[in-house]
C-alpha cells in the first residue's frame, strides 16, 4: 500500500482537547501543522515494499526514529550525500545495514553513483528538525495519550494576567521577557 498517496484517516479521526486546554491556560493556538498529513515531515511509504516484498507495521518508521543511531544516519544522510564507508566508520555494525535497507525500501534515502542521499521526494527538506518535532508530539499522543502537535503557534492573552505568570513561560521559550513586555 502506497502510504503517500492516501490521505492519512486519522487526520480526521484523531479528535483531542490540545486547543481546549491551550484556550484554558490563556492561549489560543493561532495554526498548527497537520498531524498526519505534514509534507515537511519524513514519512513511511510501503505497509509492505514492493521491491522486496518486505512488510512493516504502520508504526515501523515512528519506532525507528526512537533509536538514537537511526536518527543519527538519518540525519546524517539529509545533510548531504554520504558513501558507504562514510556511514560505516561512524555507525558500522549490524544495525547500519538493516537501517539503510529501510531507508531505500521506504523511499526515504537511496543508492545512487556509489552514494546514500534523501530521495527526490525529500528534495524540499532541508533538516530533520520539522520531523523531530513530529515525532516528539507523536511520542506524547501515542505513548502517554496526552493532546500534543507539532509547529505550534499560539499567542497568550495578556489583558488578564500579570506579567509575573507570563514572565516564566517567556524565561522557558528561551526569549527575554522583559524585552517582550515592554
Amino acid at each position: 500500500m502506497d502510504m503517500s498517496k492516501w490521505f492519512d484517516m486519522r487526520e480526521l479521526t484523531y479528535k483531542d482537547d490540545f486547543e481546549l486546554i491551550l484556550k484554558r491556560q490563556g492561549w489560543h493556538l493561532l495554526g498548527c501543522k497537520p498531524l498526519y498529513n505534514d509534507p515537511d515531515v519524513i514519512k513511511q511509504r510501503w505497509i509492505e515494499s514492493p521491491d522486496t516484498g518486505n512488510r512493516y507495521g504502520p508504526e515501523a518508521f515512528f519506532d525507528r526514529l526512537g533509536e538514537n543511531t537511526f536518527r543519527k544516519i538519518l540525519s546524517f544522510i539529509f545533510s548531504g550525500p554520504r558513501t558507504k564507508e562514510e556511514l560505516e566508520q561512524r555507525y558500522g555494525g549490524k544495525k547500519l545495514n538493516g537501517y539503510l535497507d529501510f531507508l531505500k525500501e521506504q523511499e526515504i534515502a537511496v543508492y545512487e553513483g556509489g552514494l546514500w542521499r534523501k530521495a527526490p521526494r525529500y528534495t524540499h527538506v532541508q533538516d530533520m528538525s520539522r520531523t523531530l518535532e513530529w515525532y516528539v508530539a507523536e511520542w506524547f499522543r501515542h505513548v502517554l495519550k496526552a493532546p500534543a502537535r507539532h509547529s505550534v503557534h499560539i499567542a497568550h492573552d495578556m489583558r488578564n494576567e500579570s506579567a509575573e505568570t507570563f514572565l516564566p513561560v517567556l524565561t522557558v521559550a528561551g526569549k527575554n521577557p522583559e524585552s517582550m513586555i515592554r
